[in-house]
């Protein structure tokens, strides 16, 4: 299983709010989070979302390590 979740982010890509002892996102310091939680790997959806102009991160926190093993990116969205 794994998530798709995005957050305004304009930081470094490794330093969202994260709890090392459980190798896991602390989604609860992320502001205007939203996504789509318990996808299997192979499952597609259409999601739609109304995004700003301005700098986020897409990642993936269902499992210890999923963040911090590559599941993330930044992205931007222009005017």
């Amino acid at each position: 299983m794994h998530e798709f979740l995005i957050t305004p982010w304009s930081g470094a890509l490794d330093r969202l709010p994260h709890d090392s002892a459980n190798s896991v996102v602390l989604e609860n310091k992320l502001a205007k989070l939203e996504g789509l939680e318990d996808m299997l790997p192979s499952a597609t959806t259409t999601m739609r979302l109304v995004l700003r102009p301005g700098e986020y991160v897409v990642f993936s926190n269902q499992l210890p390590h999923d963040y911090r093993s590559g599941m993330a990116h930044r992205f931007t969205v222009e005017p």
